[in-house]
């Protein structure tokens, strides 16, 4: 099939760059691995977005959707880490995959589900023709003059050649993965009091005292709606990369959901009548690979709260590394001596370095693994997705590589983004 752009991946950055490179013109294709739209949003059930943006066109659209058919929660301010405050809410996984769908067949986008990018066709080194996918409908081509990578583990630029790097510099040690899970309750109250921005005890407290030790050392409780709760309790360790690895962890945390489940059911207290509703289809990954681009986002941007003129979002969300060994709930910082502010994006760190028609959203954007900890939150997976949308709409109306598109350009197409996709604004 021939298009403009082609989005591979269909999380919160592959939907967020297809939206916005449909909504500017460009014929859309949107590829995704699995049966839904929204990655770790709904198949990964994360249930919140840290560090929306008020200014984003998508982030309106979503919450005032979400608003529209009762599956958002407002929270405020989401201030755990002690370096600053960032705006977050809380929506219902169900309704949002709906609401994404629903976007994306009045955009127009072709969207094809249950269907994974295998290889790529080049014509030259540093010049995609086509990617390769293999679904239930076999093998396919889908060409275009410009390609997406929001895959979050940086898949397509990995076979298309592009440099990348993984986990830390000196080890390539990985954050760990989190298989999400959505809880009820006949005694929400109870519950609620565990819930972040409660201001009550932290779940881990009656966690322990029931003689739970969580895999992971600050578990969460976020209320949806009602008496549906989403639940973050386990820390677990694979390569995204690796298939095995990732089922491995998938099925130990999936057995640590439902051990940890009966056992505080059991004790009764705040647990009392607690059941599993869900747990995600897809675990959640914090990190893959980071590909190469034109410039690189660095910790010492944070910490210097660095200004670009090609920014796209500025980022507010803290260093937030989770251990990365095994034997250790021992945050990278535990003392926040890393003060980092708020820092721009800026878009060539967006732009493929190794391929001249390849552009990247979300957490495989380019960066170091200190900052990466930062970026990677799906509120910033958004204006980078919507960046690069409006920029391959460019690029291929134009006939030209990203790379020498003027940066006003693509400025003022991300603000056309407000006419287009958002009627009447629902700022965050």
């Amino acid at each position: 099939m021939q298009a403009d752009v082609i989005v591979c991946g269909g999380g919160p950055a592959g939907i967020s760059a297809a939206l916005a490179a449909a909504a500017s013109g460009a014929k859309t294709v949107l590829l995704e691995a699995v049966g839904c739209l929204g990655g770790v949003w709904t198949a990964g059930l994360l249930g919140y977005i840290l560090d929306p943006k008020p200014e984003s066109a998508v982030t309106q659209l979503l919450v005032s959707e979400l608003e529209r058919v009762g599956g958002e929660k407002r929270w405020g301010e989401f201030n755990r880490f002690g370096n600053w405050a960032t705006n977050s809410f809380v929506y219902d996984p169900e309704a949002l995959k709906w609401i994404l769908e629903q976007e994306c067949l009045k955009q127009g986008i072709t969207v094809q589900l249950y269907t994974r990018v295998c290889s790529v066709v080049k014509d030259s080194a540093r010049h995609i023709t086509s990617v390769i996918t293999e679904s239930k409908s076999g093998r396919q081509a889908w060409s275009a003059p410009v390609f997406i990578d929001a895959t979050g583990d940086g898949d397509l630029g990995a076979l298309a050649g592009c440099s990348f790097h993984v986990g830390r510099p000196e080890s390539g040690e990985v954050q760990p993965v989190t298989l999400m899970c959505l809880i009820t309750s006949p005694y929400p109250d109870r519950l609620l009091t565990h819930s972040h921005g409660s201001g009550g005890p932290r779940p881990l407290v009656s966690m322990q005292a029931a003689g739970i030790n969580p895999s992971y050392g600050s578990p969460l409780v976020l209320r949806i709606r009602n008496d549906l709760f989403a639940f973050m309790m386990n820390h677990h360790y694979a390569s995204a990369m690796n298939a095995g690895e990732l089922s491995v962890a998938t099925f130990r945390a999936r057995n640590e959901v439902h051990e940890t489940i009966r056992t505080l059911r059991a004790a009764g207290g705040t647990w009392e009548g607690v059941q599993v509703v869900a747990t995600a289809s897809q675990i959640g990954v914090r990190e893959g690979r980071r590909l190469k681009g034109l410039t690189e986002v660095q910790v010492q941007d944070l910490i210097d709260g660095r200004i670009h003129d090609d920014a796209v979002c500025k980022a507010t969300f803290p260093i937030d590394v989770h251990s990365t060994r095994k034997d250790s709930h021992v945050p990278f910082d535990p003392d926040n001596k890393i003060r980092s502010k708020p820092y721009d994006i800026p878009l060539r760190a967006l732009i493929a370095a190794d391929v001249d028609n390849l552009l990247m959203a979300g957490r495989c954007i380019s960066g170091d693994f200190l900052a990466h900890s930062s970026y990677r939150v799906t509120g910033n997976s958004i204006p980078t997705g919507e960046a690069v949308g409006c920029l391959a709409a460019l690029a291929s109306r134009r006939g030209e590589n990203a790379s020498v598109i003027p940066f006003e350009d693509v400025s003022a197409s991300m603000r056309a983004l407000n006419d287009s996709l958002v009627p009447q604004l629902a700022l965050v």
